[in-house]
């Protein structure tokens, strides 16, 4: 059912992108004509030109009434009130009132000096408007419009007035020449269409793209961290594995298996579910990543994928307030928050199958950070680092010293510190940790 829905949501959410802008630019249509044609009407009155016309008041007063007509539709565009029908309506509004200067030249200065002017162009610049419309057929529309309205103008009110002399002195005047005329005009209409068609199916593609990268995002940033998805997206050869300094943090919850006995599994991933949308917040608050969640622990990453200075900081302010606000969780259901960290080089990247693999860290470094974590039950504390940890963050925090440990899998002995919590200004200023070489 899913799949079904999802093409038709998809429409809807780009067929209303569509639509705002189609109605942004049918407002710039408007302007860019209005602009135009009170040019032409500025340039003839300052020029004098209008004295050469007995008629040039009547066609005041229509350029004056259209004016008004072209601004209100404006403005209601502007408002937001828009149907895709009023496109064609304004272009023809546009095309008939070229019509009427053009019939009113005719009939004042003759049609040598009309065809001369400036208007039959401006039906090229109402054809050429619609193909930011992103609406093939009003450009197809207002092409054919334009040429039949040429033709129409030249067979009632031009051709009668063209008499045999001024047609030999003139044979552009006679139909071949107007035919050419004709045909342009329909020619750039066909042009603007496609040139639309074109531009819409672009946009088209552009937005499903988008719409598409977004949703993948989300579904993907559910599978692995939003930084993860982000470069993966971004760059695919960022899954190659390779060499990177990080700091490790493990989290995992003491007790648990005690606690989730006798309960039915959706009480479990619901606790879980609370748990750890706290934890997430905290870590992305300061800069880190949780890379995997492991039934009742996570492994969280600081210093990737995105570099982060202080990265031993950040993960030492992290665990404090994991255990500031995890505590009130856990504490009634009689679970602790154990979490180890440690600081060094490790394999960043894609592990697994040509077919299939998962971004993941691994490494010495991981290995003791693991083990650390560990540790916590033995040694009864809640927040173990290893001693290169230590070493970066002894300055600011109250560190005491576990001694040395044998862990599992590492042949040497791990000094081992726990983390007690940020010193205040007032503290005295201790030495960095001491580790027998």
């Amino acid at each position: 059912m899913t799949s079904l829905k999802t093409p038709s949501a998809l429409d809807q959410v780009l067929r209303a992108k569509l639509v705002r802008r189609e109605a942004k630019a049918e407002f710039q249509s408007c302007l860019i004509f209005i602009a135009t044609v009170t040019s032409l009407f500025i340039v003839v009155g300052f020029a004098g030109g209008s004295r050469k016309f007995h008629n040039f008041f009547p066609l005041q007063i229509v350029f004056l009434l259209y004016l008004g007509l072209m601004g209100s539709f404006a403005a209601l565009v502007r408002k937001g009130w828009w149907h895709s029908s009023l496109r064609y309506l304004n272009s023809t509004l546009q095309i008939i009132l070229l019509s009427t200067f053009l019939i009113a030249v005719t009939r004042e200065k003759g049609v040598p000096f009309a065809l001369a002017t400036v208007l039959p162009m401006m039906f090229c610049l109402v054809i050429s408007m619609t193909a930011f419309r992103l609406s093939p057929w009003l450009s197809f529309f207002a092409g054919t419009f334009s040429a039949l309205t040429l033709t129409f103008i030249y067979a009632v009110f031009m051709r009668p007035e063209l008499t045999p002399e001024i047609l030999q002195d003139n044979p552009t005047l006679g139909w071949p020449g107007v035919c050419g005329r004709v045909l342009v005009l329909f020619a750039i209409g066909l042009t603007c269409a496609m040139a639309a068609n074109s531009l819409r199916n672009q946009i088209r593609r552009q937005e499903e793209d988008q719409t598409r990268i977004q949703l993948l995002e989300r579904t993907f940033g559910r599978l692995v961290a939003p930084e993860v998805a982000k470069q993966i997206l971004e760059d695919e050869n960022w899954m190659k594995p390779a060499r990177r300094e990080a700091v490790i943090m493990f989290a995992d919850l003491q007790g648990f298996t005690k606690y989730s006995e006798g309960k039915s599994p959706e009480d479990v991933a619901n606790f879980l579910n609370r748990c750890w949308s706290v934890a997430a917040d905290i870590v992305e608050k300061h800069g880190g990543v949780i890379n995997k969640y492991m039934g009742d622990g996570f492994l969280a990453i600081f210093g990737v994928p995105m570099e982060l200075a202080g990265s031993e900081a950040a993960a030492a302010e992290t665990a404090t307030e994991l255990d500031r606000e995890l505590t009130p969780l856990l504490q009634p259901a009689g679970l602790a928050l154990c979490i180890g960290l440690h600081a060094g080089p490790m394999i960043v990247g894609g592990i697994g199958s040509e077919a299939r693999c998962e971004f993941t860290v691994i490494g010495s470094t991981v290995n003791l950070a693991s083990r650390l974590e560990t540790l916590n039950r033995s040694l009864d504390t809640h927040c173990l680092t290893s001693g290169e940890f230590a070493d970066k963050i002894s300055g600011d925090w109250h560190l005491l010293d576990h001694g040395g440990h044998h862990v599992k899998g590492l042949a040497r002995e791990v000094h081992v510190f726990e983390l007690r919590g940020k010193k205040e200004i007032s503290d005295p200023v201790s030495a960095p940790p001491q580790r027998p070489d």
